[in-house]
């Protein structure tokens, strides 16, 4: 049965010119993480909208977006870099990568203390403390997820899902216990990154450990590209989440709240399909410029399908979903509907991962910057004009550029039939 099953996958990648073995091998792992994931995500999305009242989730909201920005300090693209030294045989290289996230995590320490210090002029006693609980946690919060780089590099996926796992399921049980017997929001965000990093602790030091990591072996290229990964991910990082913080300054703790429901299933069903990010990146890494050409423009055909179909079933289920879910939320029902329309533009994450996966340094800090500035300005133009819907808006527009701009950037500028391995 194995070996019918193994010979149909064989003809198939070969008619489809898409290797099936390797995704089904390592995306059926993948999937089954994902769906935990998404069933994970979306009990806790319904403990919050049913109990805590939306000024308290929009806080906490606001909360996690600005950690967002302080964890560039963190290094964020060493993940990357890493995740791509180890595909190359650098697996030593994970313990650099620790050092310089740690040492550069406490800088965002610092100026998590500086905003609580900000808040307490203004009297927000909320925000005040709860960036005291960030600047804690900030510096080994990131840190420990380098354990998804090793295991991805290594692609040792039934690892990756089973460790990733543990972290959700453990995050989720203190998570909603905290919620059933508190809506104090300075105990919610505190369960929340005691619990992820407490979680992720734990998995970094098994990984660390399984995979026999050796301390003395280093990889200078790996943190010089990690350093240009986080260095151009700033801006985009920051636009990422400006609507949020926008939204919460100019329209308050419950509209942000609205907006952050409309976007939680949309964003949940894209996350499944991440998997195809996560299986091409070492697979990328290690193939070249032109084979990597021919093997998006094969499967984005198939993808572009599949997200099309996902989408026409959403739209219709919504209402039901928001009725049953999250009942005190029925103004996001339309929101989440229009938002939807980012799936159709998902395939576009191929495109990122070969640039990131063959080290285009220059391709990617000019989508960065070009993507930040118009992200910008399309912000600003939709939130003035139309208020949340115009977030909204500005989202999918900012989708469809960016779609296009990557497509230019792999088919007309990046790779070339000279590229090499």
């Amino acid at each position: 049965m194995r070996i019918r099953v193994y010979n149909i996958l064989k003809k198939y990648s070969s008619i489809l010119n898409i290797d099936l073995l390797y995704i089904t091998k390592g995306g059926f792992w993948l999937t089954i993480g994902h769906m935990l994931t998404i069933s994970s995500g979306v009990i806790l999305s319904v403990a919050f909208a049913n109990l805590i009242p939306k000024e308290s989730f929009g806080t906490y909201k606001y909360v996690l977006s600005i950690v967002g920005i302080l964890s560039i300090f963190s290094l964020p693209g060493i993940n990357t870099s890493l995740s791509r030294s180890i595909a190359q045989g650098h697996i030593g290289a994970a313990k650099q990568a620790f050092v310089s996230k740690i040492y550069w995590g406490l800088l965002g320490a610092v100026t998590s203390l500086v905003l609580a210090f900000y808040y307490n002029i203004q009297s927000n006693d909320v925000l005040t403390y709860s960036f005291v609980i960030v600047a804690f946690f900030l510096p080994f919060y990131d840190t420990f997820t380098l354990f998804n780089a090793i295991l991805q590099g290594k692609k040792d996926f039934k690892k990756l899902t089973q460790l990733n796992t543990f972290v959700q399921i453990f995050s989720l049980i203190v998570l909603v216990a905290t919620l059933l017997l508190t809506q104090n929001i300075l105990l919610i965000i505190g369960a929340y990154f005691a619990s992820w990093t407490v979680g992720r602790m734990f998995a970094f030091v098994y990984t660390v450990k399984k995979e026999k990591v050796d301390p003395q072996e280093s990889d200078k290229n790996m943190l010089r590209y990690g350093k240009h990964l986080s260095l151009m991910n700033v801006l985009s990082t920051i636009v990422y989440q400006a609507d949020k913080i926008v939204l919460f300054h100019f329209f308050g703790a419950a509209e942000l709240a609205i907006y952050s429901l409309a976007q939680t299933i949309p964003e949940q069903i894209r996350s499944i399909f991440r998997n195809v990010n996560i299986l091409a990146f070492p697979n990328f890494s290690n193939r070249s410029g032109l084979e990597i050409k021919q093997r998006i423009s094969s499967s984005n055909k198939y993808f572009m399908l599949v997200m099309l179909i996902t989408f026409l079933i959403y739209l219709p289920l919504a209402p039901y979903i928001f009725k049953l879910l999250y009942p005190q939320y029925t103004e996001s029902i339309l929101l989440s509907q229009i938002y939807a329309l980012v799936l159709l533009l998902t395939p576009k994450m191929l495109y990122r991962t070969a640039l990131e996966a063959k080290g285009r340094n220059k391709e990617l800090y000019t989508l960065h910057i070009v993507g930040g500035f118009s992200k910008i300005i399309l912000l600003f133009i939709f939130v003035s004009l139309y208020g949340i819907l115009g977030a909204i808006w500005a989202a999918i527009v900012q989708e469809v550029f960016l779609y296009i701009f990557l497509w230019f950037l792999v088919n007309k500028s990046a790779f070339n039939s000279q590229d090499t391995v």
